[in-house]
């Protein structure tokens, strides 16, 4: 199996002991890899002269936790960033959240475009049962959901209240959405007067 990332490289390949042993490697290692997603850190703290890749190692650890802070600031070049040096797209908080999630839950299309590009999994779900399709139902993002549906988003998986996303885009009054995912559903399924509701504190704030 080949390495997944360079610190797996180091500690796999007995070849490479020379460069990674070499501070100087480590010390521009961490710049090119968490230049952008840890600039305020890395000002802040500095990189200490000794055992760098300790520091690599607990930056790349702390990187998998900052895809999902990234997602939710709508932050492009911090996402495509971790995704390049290679963190896992799927990585999921305590509450199952995804990246995927938070940024459909936002539309963010492009970021949502970025991470499908990177096997992001749409089918993945929280621990409500929601997935990435279900929150741009509730929402109406049309755009995000047509993007879902296209990266193999599931429309029958349900949540823990028996919900699929189609349920939930006609409980919210979105008819673009259901005729998209039901070409045949008749219209007057879906409410013409959605109940009214405080726009709802975004799910993924707690994570």
């Amino acid at each position: 199996m080949p390495p997944t990332d360079t610190v797996h490289f180091c500690e796999t390949y007995s070849g490479a002991a020379i460069i990674c042993q070499d501070n100087y490697f480590w010390l521009q290692k961490i710049r090119r890899d968490f230049g952008v997603v840890f600039e305020r850190e890395l000002a802040e703290k500095g990189i200490p002269a000794e055992n760098r890749v300790e520091t690599y190692k607990q930056y790349w650890k702390d990187a998998h936790n900052k895809l999902l802070s990234c997602a939710r600031d709508g932050s492009l070049e911090c996402v495509e960033t971790l995704l390049q040096i290679g963190v896992n797209p799927n990585v999921q908080s305590r509450l199952g959240i995804t990246a995927l999630m938070v940024t459909t839950y936002a539309g963010y299309l492009d970021i949502v475009r970025l991470l499908l590009e990177h096997d992001a999994d749409p089918n993945i779900q929280d621990k409500w049962g929601n997935t990435a399709l279900k929150r741009a139902s509730d929402i109406g993002h049309i755009d995000i959901v047509r993007l879902l549906l296209d990266h193999g988003a599931k429309q029958n998986l349900q949540n823990k209240l028996g919900q699929t996303a189609l349920d939930i885009a006609e409980e919210e009054g979105h008819l673009d959405i259901v005729l998209l995912m039901d070409p045949g559903a008749d219209p007057g399924c879906v409410r013409r007067h959605p109940r009214q509701r405080r726009r709802r504190r975004d799910p993924h704030h707690r994570t």
